[in-house]
Order: structure tokens, then C-alpha cells, then sequence
């Protein structure tokens, strides 16, 4: 709660210190605003998704690696590596996957916001 008051209080206080710099800037900025909140919201919710598909393909992941530890003795006396292994590198590469997803759309927002800044 405190950490949202201070940064509140230093948005304010850097609009006051524009609007008095210069009041023609602070309009820009002001109209400016709208657009870079519907590109926030867009992108936040691709993210909350990426995330969230990626914390579920962490979880199975876990998951698999769980059951195959406690059944280590099972699989060696059936003979199910190659099996074990392959579904192990099928969850791993989806979750690889999932984690570049998210760090390609995080990627993405910073260079948009620089460069509705800069105009």
C-alpha cells in the first residue's frame, strides 16, 4: 500500500512540475495516456495467460518428474526409459516453449512504450 501511495504521490508531482514547465507538453502527455493504457491492458492479459499456461506446464512437468522418481524400481524392472524420457522432453520442450512465449510478449511491450513515449 505504501509503495502504491509514493509512486502516485511522484506521478502527480511530476504532472505539477510539467504542467509547469509547460502546460502545452502536459496536454500531449495527457492525451497520450489513453492509448498507452489500452496497449497496458491488452498486453497484461496475454501475459497473465502466458503465465499461467507456463505455471501449468511447470506443475506437470513437476509432476512427471515426481512419479518417475517414486517409481524408479517399476520402470527399470518393466524397461520403460525410452518412454519416461521421451515424456519427460515432451512436457520439457512445452514448457520451454511457454517461457520464451511470455519473454517474447514482455519483450514486446518495452519498445512500444519507448517509442509512443518518444513522440
Amino acid at each position: 500500500m505504501l509503495s502504491i501511495l509514493v509512486d502516485s504521490l511522484t506521478i502527480m508531482g511530476m504532472f505539477a512540475l510539467i504542467i509547469y514547465l509547460k502546460w502545452d507538453f502536459a496536454l500531449i502527455c495527457v492525451g497520450m495516456a489513453p492509448f498507452l493504457l489500452v496497449i497496458l491492458i491488452r498486453f497484461k492479459k496475454e501475459v497473465k495467460n502466458a503465465i499461467r499456461e507456463l505455471g501449468k506446464d511447470q506443475a506437470s512437468m513437476i509432476a512427471l518428474l515426481q512419479n518417475g522418481l517414486e517409481s524408479m524400481r517399476t520402470v527399470s524392472a518393466f524397461g520403460r526409459h525410452e518412454l519416461e524420457e521421451d515424456h519427460l522432453q515432451q512436457i520439457s520442450t512445452e514448457t520451454i516453449r511457454a517461457a520464451l512465449r511470455v519473454r517474447k510478449i514482455k519483450s514486446f511491450i518495452s519498445p512500444v512504450f519507448v517509442l509512443s513515449v518518444s513522440l
